[in-house]
């Protein structure tokens, strides 16, 4: 597996994530979302490059990413209580 999935792997179970827990996470984001998310943690590429498979800019994957995390980690909050 990509390097930047196991640091993302790993910072999710030192707050206490479980593999269930973060495949109910990816349901709720967007199709975008979720794209950019497998490309980043699962495939290893760049944000430009996935801006240029994607067909939109850099700024758009980093927004996209930055948005997706910060889903992923309310539920992660939410989860906890």
């Amino acid at each position: 597996m990509a390097v930047t999935y196991n640091k993302l792997w790993h910072l999710l179970i030192d707050r206490g994530m479980k593999k269930k827990d973060l495949k109910e996470a990816m349901e709720v984001l967007s199709e975008q979302q979720k794209k950019v998310v497998y490309y980043r943690y699962f495939a290893d590429l760049t944000q430009s490059k996935i801006a240029e498979m994607m067909g939109v800019s850099q700024m758009q994957v980093s927004r996209l990413e930055k948005s997706a995390l910060e889903k992923i980690r309310g539920l992660m909050k939410v989860a906890e209580h």
